[in-house]
């Protein structure tokens, strides 16, 4: 009788250490699952408000300062941002500076734009790395009323000179008299691309022309549209000079002789289109290689 005790006894321990061990592994294997559960509603809720109000982290800042968009994220879908307004709209970044945008009009190209007034009504500018100068000679520099081709004038020449050129974003056509950012002598009037002559007619020979334009849009990954054909833009008796365009089609140069009269594109409208180096156009503005 006693011996058969003792073998309960032994048995019922064996029992009981089982059970201790099982009940250890379910309350680790409940405690795991709890805290993937909770890992897991803590993704959903981030998403939840991401999709609504993308998080900074999205827009990254590189070393120079510059932005690049990596896409917003919306209804499960990665939206690349087409203006400035939507990086101010869609994000927590208000900074004014250059950003990558995606316009319509490029077939989702990336384009490097600078985008100013993001607090309040962000606009869009192509920053210019090089000098694009434009002047204008008119009759407020005659030496003499009425008289032509005098060998000096009276200063200052109007000039301005644009750091940055205003464009609408949707057809990436130039806003030529935004004047933000160009530097301005005098009380110039005439648009981005455009000179003007008031010395004398243009068939005078021997006649001091002072108008002169420069264009360059090299380190903007873009040119203007080589189709744009430049001659007289109003006056009269004028037409231009010189003009002169590279290879490459980012620079051009040109002048202007006429009584009195302005020289451009005949066009009203210069469209930036996009060139080989359009990819690099962070680094050649400045932006670091990150």
């Amino acid at each position: 009788m006693d011996g058969f005790q003792d073998l309960m006894r032994r048995e019922s321990c064996k029992l009981s250490t089982k059970h201790c061990v099982f009940v250890s592994i379910l309350g680790f294997l409940l405690v795991l699952g709890l805290g993937i559960f909770t890992s897991s509603l803590a993704y959903l809720h981030k998403y939840d408000r991401d999709r609504v109000n993308p998080s900074s982290e999205m827009l990254k800042e590189s070393v120079s300062g510059d932005f690049t968009t990596q896409g917003i994220v919306t209804e499960r879908m990665i939206q690349m941002p087409q203006t400035c307004s939507d990086i101010a709209g869609c994000s927590r970044i208000a900074k004014d500076g250059e950003y990558w945008l995606y316009p319509a009009v490029t077939n989702g190209k990336r384009v490097k734009i600078y985008c100013h007034d993001m607090q309040t009504n962000p606009k869009e500018y192509v920053t210019l790395k090089y000098e694009n100068s434009f002047v204008q000679h008119d009759n407020s520099n005659w030496l003499s009323k009425y008289k032509r081709c005098t060998s000096t004038f009276r200063p200052p020449l109007k000039k301005a000179v644009f750091l940055k050129v205003a464009i609408n974003i949707k057809d990436m056509s130039v806003n030529g008299k935004d004047y933000t950012f160009a530097v301005r002598t005098g009380n110039f009037s005439l648009s981005f691309g455009q000179t003007a002559d008031c010395a004398g007619e243009r068939w005078i020979k021997n006649c001091s022309r002072f108008s002169r334009a420069k264009i360059n849009t090299h380190g903007t990954g873009m040119i203007f549209d080589p189709t744009l054909v430049f001659g007289k833009a109003g006056g009269w008796e004028t037409d231009i000079l010189d003009f002169q365009r590279s290879a490459d089609g980012a620079e051009m140069s040109f002048r202007c002789r006429g009584w009195c009269g302005w020289c451009g594109p005949i066009e009203e409208k210069m469209k930036f289109i996009l060139t080989s180096e359009a990819g690099e156009a962070s680094k050649l503005v400045g932006e670091s290689d990150k």
